[in-house]
């Protein structure tokens, strides 16, 4: 078994050899096992999306209520209480 990475001092990319020593996924027994694991990787990705979702909603809000985020103000705008004021 190889390994290709690009080693970052060298700016090359190198192939080395190497030997696994031990491996932590197994096939599942059981056809329940395989079932029960499917629905929570589908349950995790759902959670992930759902989460993603609030947050753009929760950023798009905030830009339509002219509320500071954080970073540098847009040229011509000051911060002031978290809010926009055109200097």
């Amino acid at each position: 078994m190889k390994v290709i990475y690009k080693d970052k001092s060298l700016g090359l990319i190198v192939t080395r050899p190497i030997s696994p020593i031990a491996f932590t996924s197994v096939a599942p027994s059981n056809p329940n096992d395989f079932l029960v694991e499917l629905i929570n990787v589908g349950l995790g990705q759902h959670m992930v999306l759902q989460t993603r979702q609030k947050s753009r909603a929760g950023v798009v809000q905030k830009a339509k209520d002219a509320v500071f985020l954080g970073g540098v103000a847009p040229l011509g705008y000051d911060v002031v209480e978290q809010k926009y004021v055109v200097n």
